[in-house]
């Protein structure tokens, strides 16, 4: 079937051109078609596998046609539907990096800002926008967002990968040169004329709009509004890597569903009977079968019957599902192997290998969730919003702003609370305790809002830092330096005594 130009992770365009003008810009974009066709194929094809349309479906069988059940078993879905619940549960958000000054007047404008750019997130429904990302890249492994500014208001749209690609630098930069989304019209004059595709083409300093190949706008831009995103270098969906697995996980399912449908339908053999050719057809209709042997052998009438092994086959099927789980990096529901206490559970089912994947999969997702905010930032500097003023952003760059993605807030809860609380005892600034207990989706507001309540932890380490300036000070003695005085003060004597 499509096997044959199926390629493996979705295909990079690339271009030798830098400088584009209205009249290359549409040539470099036709060249650039052939590939995301083929990457258009993988996609649909990814995407129908997702919604259960898959290859066994097409199955024919060359023996006894007529019983051939299709059983989709849909783990294309069961992979993807885990991993976008496991990574975008909670909203993606954003906290602050940490500054190299010790102002704190500084620190808490740049606190405010966040809170005000996490709001500005909230108000855009930025969370219920990822996770339709996180599907398509999940699904396909690319995905683009468009962000623009439309009357007062800051919006995020997904673009559908079928119709949407980037056009990169082919050396080793590979940076986005051109993002092209494209539409066909469905309104047409005449019946015989053929639909005009649109075309919205930008670079970092341009937009143009082409009608087939006229064109019909341009206008200058401040960056380009859209944003690739990779699930992985190989961008491939999260399911790709095991697809022929869950096509023979559906092939075990079929081939059961008709062994047990044999053994029930299955054929009477009538052996040295007497029978019309009318008879013999209404026999074959009803599932029997009739044979002439040597003269003078007894006449017979049987059941045929070939029952399948469900126990072997259930061992294969439940072998294949391991493997499909352990590659797809999923977590098993069966009992853990190691004890079942909490931690062995967990590495035992997979949970730390599934833990690992979503890590990897965020360093990926967060280098072009940068390239995001700093588009929103460059529009919201210069822009008023209906909850924000440029102002609320005036010191805050991409820099200062981490992406924290949560998960399992409440797993282990008072080991997380305990943790918080050693750090703060510690001493440790209570914004990175907090960002690093793993209690909270939101650890930026927790702060901003908790700020008064932690002026203990801030009274405390002040009384620490005096007391280890008063210990200079008054020529005490320190500990480690009595220790270090004894042990150089005798020199080498006592490494030839020791001996």
């Amino acid at each position: 079937g499509m096997t044959e130009n199926y390629n493996y992770g979705r295909r990079g365009i690339y271009t030798s051109e830098r400088n584009f003008t209205a009249e290359n810009v549409k040539q470099i974009v036709d060249r650039a078609m052939s590939t995301h066709n083929a990457n258009v194929c993988d996609i649909q094809r990814l995407y129908n596998y997702y919604r259960g349309r898959m290859d066994i479906l097409d199955r024919t069988k060359e023996v006894r046609p007529e019983i051939n059940n299709k059983v989709v078993i849909n783990h294309a879905a069961e992979i993807t539907n885990f991993k976008t619940g496991f990574t975008f549960g909670e909203p993606v958000q954003y906290v602050y990096r940490g500054k190299d000054t010790l102002d704190d007047a500084n620190n808490r404008a740049d606190d405010e800002s966040l809170a005000a750019l996490n709001k500005l997130m909230y108000k855009m429904g930025k969370s219920s926008r990822d996770r339709e990302l996180a599907q398509w890249l999940f699904i396909c492994g690319v995905a683009q967002r468009i962000t623009l500014y439309e009357g007062k208001e800051l919006h995020t749209y997904v673009c559908v990968p079928r119709c949407t690609f980037t056009i990169r630098a082919n050396d080793f930069t590979k940076r986005v040169l051109l993002s092209v989304i494209y539409s066909t019209d469905d309104m047409i004059d005449d019946i015989t004329d053929i639909p005009k595709k649109k075309y919205t083409i930008y670079s970092d300093s341009h937009c143009w709009q082409f009608e087939d190949n006229v064109l019909v706008g341009e206008s200058e831009i401040v960056f380009n509004p859209v944003t690739e995103y990779w699930a992985n270098p190989t961008r491939q969906g999260c399911f790709e890597t095991v697809l022929g697995i869950i096509d023979e996980l559906n092939n075990i399912a079929s081939n059961r569903a008709d062994g047990i449908e044999q053994q029930i339908q299955s054929l009477t053999w009538f052996n040295n009977v007497e029978i019309d050719e009318e008879q013999f057809a209404e026999l074959a209709a009803k599932g029997g079968i009739c044979t002439k042997s040597a003269p003078n052998m007894p006449a017979s009438i049987q059941m045929l019957q070939n029952v399948l092994d469900q126990t072997q086959t259930q061992t294969y099927a439940d072998d294949l599902y391991q493997k499909m789980l352990q590659i797809a990096a999923v977590p098993d529901r069966k009992a853990s192997a190691g004890g079942n206490t909490g931690q062995a559970l967990i590495i035992g089912e997979g949970w730390t290998q599934a833990e690992a994947a979503a890590k990897s999969f965020e360093q990926s997702f967060d280098e072009s969730e940068k390239a995001f905010v700093e588009n929103v930032l460059k529009i919201i500097r210069t822009v008023t919003t209906s909850s924000t003023v440029p102002a609320d952003f005036a010191d805050l760059t991409v820099d200062d702003i981490d992406i924290k993605f949560t998960r399992n807030k409440t797993d282990n809860l008072l080991t997380k609370t305990q943790g918080l609380q050693n750090q703060l005892e510690a001493g440790i600034h209570p914004r990175i305790a907090i960002e690093n207990c793993g209690l909270y989706s939101d650890p930026q507001q927790v702060y901003v809002e908790s700020v008064e309540y932690l002026e203990k932890w801030k009274n405390q380490s002040e009384q620490d830092k005096a007391a280890v300036m008063n210990n200079a000070d008054s020529g005490a003695p320190d500990e480690f330096d009595e220790i270090f005085r004894k042990l150089t003060a005798k020199g080498g004597a006592d490494d030839g005594e020791s001996e």
